[in-house]
């Protein structure tokens, strides 16, 4: 019994991500930086690995560093073999590496996402394998209807079948997952969180009037061409009106940027009042970006279950967000945010323009989407969810 009380107090977690920050990241890479982080706050042990694109960090070799107590093992892809076959070669690699170090110090679970199926066989030596529904290719390609990778989709489902601890972002997620790919399967969720830097507060000073934020990559799924084409409209009845766009805009179609595609889309006049960053740091710059604003807006087409949403509602920032899939797991329309159709820029433009011309409404949406994020989506409630987990699967081994 005491043994039993006693077991695994500190337990050895690997994690694969393939955007871990410092680099060019998406939501997966700042969740598994948040619960990487709080896992060695807790005393555990943690790894991270995972092979990365040019695009999102240049290296020619691999890099192996510390951060924050996570150690880190970052490695290149070759920019010389066939697209397929550097996916078979990867997965060969990162799996045989896995056996390496569970031989020399041995894991107690492995975290992975289902995107493009990094291990359709399993982990070696049947090291108990998470795998976490952030929304897959196969899954976005689903929502978006355009075609995804056979080869990815064939890796998504075999490792969600062999996969015996499946856990979602969102309900939504899991669902649809589950329904593309013909499976039945147990899940649990565990919502996504979000974490500020420890003693963060937004300036004393008023938000900047008519300020519009977005943040995230600047892509088609993100909504933001509606976004833009929205603008004109607000732009109309708020001249003075800004949107800023923060997020990675280095996206080409047909050999164009897409960020100038977008400025296309408003009316001459107005292209002076849209702002594209780039890529910020989340701590340094992202958060204090977030406190100015007036109005934060997130048109997604396709989420599993976003963050960008959450900083905003936990810096009390009044959100628009998307109807669509998540959306309404993540705020209660008019209570804690508002709900947009996010492919009809008539709608979008007027929801912000609500919150624009509603002083009491905006600090009502705003104050009750902070309560939200403090109630349901806390981060220390969070990292005991997932605590809870590896310890209950990582003893159950499998």
């Amino acid at each position: 019994m005491l043994c039993e009380l006693f077991w695994k107090v500190n337990m050895n977690i690997g994690f694969h991500c393939t955007d871990y920050p410092p680099c060019h990241q998406g939501g997966i890479g700042s969740f598994t930086k948040d619960l990487a982080e709080g896992l060695v706050r807790e005393g555990h042990d943690v790894t991270v690995f995972g092979f990365y694109y040019s695009f999102i960090l240049d290296i020619d070799e691999a890099v192996i560093e510390t951060i924050n107590g996570v150690k880190i093992y970052r490695f290149p892809y070759s920019k010389f073999l066939d697209a397929r076959f550097n996916i078979f070669l990867s997965r060969i690699k990162i799996y045989n590496f896995i056996k390496k170090l569970h031989k020399e110090k041995p894991f107690d679970v492995i975290e992975t996402p289902e995107g493009s199926g990094w291990f359709p066989f399993g982990l070696p030596f049947k090291i108990p394998m998470i795998t976490r529904l952030h929304g897959g290719t196969t899954y976005f390609a689903a929502e978006l209807n355009r075609k995804s990778s056979r080869l990815e989709t064939i890796m998504e489902k075999a490792q969600l079948k062999i996969c015996n601890n499946i856990v979602s972002v969102s309900d939504y997620t899991a669902k649809k997952t589950f329904e593309i790919f013909g499976i039945k399967k147990a899940y649990s969720i565990i919502y996504n969180s979000v974490q500020l830097p420890l003693g963060f507060q937004c300036p004393k000073q008023p938000s900047e009037n008519y300020l519009i934020v977005f943040t995230g990559s600047i892509v088609p799924r993100k909504g933001v061409e509606y976004l833009v084409i929205a603008m004109n409209t607000v732009f109309k009845e708020f001249p003075g009106a800004t949107l800023v766009l923060a997020g990675k805009d280095n996206l080409k179609v047909k050999g164009e940027y897409f960020k100038h595609y977008l400025l296309e889309q408003v009316d001459e006049i107005y292209r002076g009042n849209i702002h594209f960053l780039g890529s910020v740091d989340r701590d340094k710059e992202l958060f204090p970006l977030l406190c100015k604003a007036h109005v934060c807006c997130f048109p997604s087409l396709s989420e599993a279950f976003a963050i960008a949403p959450l900083e905003a509602m936990a810096l009390r920032k009044p959100v628009v967000y998307s109807e669509f899939t998540s959306g309404k797991e993540t705020l209660v329309h008019m209570d804690s945010g508002l709900l947009c159709n996010p492919k009809d820029p008539t709608d979008i433009a007027e929801k912000i323009l609500l919150l624009f011309n509603d002083d009491v409404l905006c600090q009502k949406v705003a104050d009750n989407g902070k309560s939200r994020v403090d109630n349901l989506f806390n981060y220390n409630k969070w990292l005991n969810s997932n605590i809870n987990l590896f310890k209950k699967i990582a003893k159950n081994g499998s």
